[in-house]
């Protein structure tokens, strides 16, 4: 069985430009606190993306990676489409 729609709890680790950066989807970050649950990575003036993986809170496999074309995008990945 796959996790939840949303991946809440999800963490996300992108590498673009010698630098590793971490996000985790959430909904809340406070008290009666409501937010987007997309992560948002900021790169700058980076170009491109080295590696993207995600470490799913549920549901085989936990750990995959996703290749990104391209930056300035919206990108929906999917659990069990990743390569482990």
């Amino acid at each position: 069985m796959l996790g939840k729609r949303e991946a809440i709890g999800a963490k996300v680790y992108l590498t673009a430009g010698g630098k590793r950066r971490t996000a985790v989807c959430m909904r809340a970050y406070g008290y009666l606190a409501s937010n987007d649950p997309k992560v948002h990575f900021g790169l700058g003036g980076v170009t491109s993306v080295d590696t993207l993986e995600v470490v799913w809170p549920s549901g085989k496999p936990k750990r995959e990676k996703f290749q990104v074309t391209g930056v300035d995008q919206v990108l929906k990945v999917r659990q069990g489409e990743g390569k482990e």
